[in-house]
C-alpha cells in the first residue's frame, strides 16, 4: 500500500518537474516584459522632449518599419507608429532578456543596479544609431538626455525585476556560483 502511495507521489513531482520550468520562464519573461514597458515609458517621453527643442527627430523611428514595407507600403505616419511598436517590444524583449540572462555578471548586487550598466550598454550603440546630425548645444543635450533616459530605463527594467522576483533571481539567470 505505502508503495502505491509512493509511486503515484513520484508520477505527480515528476509531472510538476516538467511543467515548472516553462511556467517560471513565462514568468520570467511577463516580468521582463513589464519592466521593459515601465522603463521605456520615461524614455518615450524624453524623446518626445528632446523632438521639441530640435535634438532628436521621432522620424528616425520609420527606420525600423523598413523591414515590414518589404510587404507593404505605408504611409510615413503608419510607418513612424510601426517603427515606434517595434522600438517599444525590443525594450519590453529583447532588453530585460539580456537582463535576466547576463545580468548577474554586471556589478551590483540588485537588478536596479546591473540595470544602469545594462542602460549605459545599450545606450552607446543608441547614440550613434540615432544620431542625426545634431551639432553644438543639441548635441549636448541629446546625448546627456538620451544617456540620462537609458540610465532610467535600465534602472527601472531593474528595479521591476528586484521587486517581483523578491530577492529570487530570474530563473533564466546563471546561479552566483556560476559568475567568475
Amino acid at each position: 500500500m505505502a508503495e502505491a502511495e509512493a509511486s503515484v507521489d513520484t508520477e505527480t513531482d515528476s509531472s510538476r518537474a516538467d511543467e515548472t520550468p516553462i511556467r517560471e520562464l513565462v514568468e520570467d519573461g511577463l516580468v521582463g516584459a513589464l519592466g521593459g514597458l515601465i522603463g521605456v515609458g520615461p524614455l518615450t517621453i524624453i524623446f518626445m522632449l528632446l523632438s521639441q527643442v530640435g535634438a532628436f527627430s521621432l522620424t528616425e523611428f520609420r527606420t525600423l518599419s523598413d523591414v515590414f514595407r518589404l510587404v507593404v507600403d505605408f504611409s510615413p505616419a503608419t510607418a513612424q507608429v510601426l517603427g515606434y511598436v517595434v522600438f517599444a517590444l525590443g525594450a519590453m524583449v529583447t532588453w530585460p532578456l539580456v537582463l535576466a540572462s547576463i545580468g548577474t555578471f554586471f556589478p551590483g548586487e540588485r537588478y536596479a543596479v546591473r540595470g544602469l550598466f545594462l542602460g549605459a550598454a545599450i545606450w552607446t550603440g543608441f547614440s550613434m544609431a540615432w544620431y542625426d546630425g545634431f551639432a553644438g548645444a543639441r548635441l549636448l543635450l541629446y546625448l546627456v538626455a538620451t544617456f540620462g533616459g537609458h540610465l532610467l530605463y535600465g534602472y527601472l527594467l531593474g528595479a521591476t525585476f528586484d521587486k517581483l522576483f523578491a530577492g529570487d533571481r530570474p530563473h533564466l539567470a546563471p546561479g552566483d556560483e556560476q559568475v567568475v
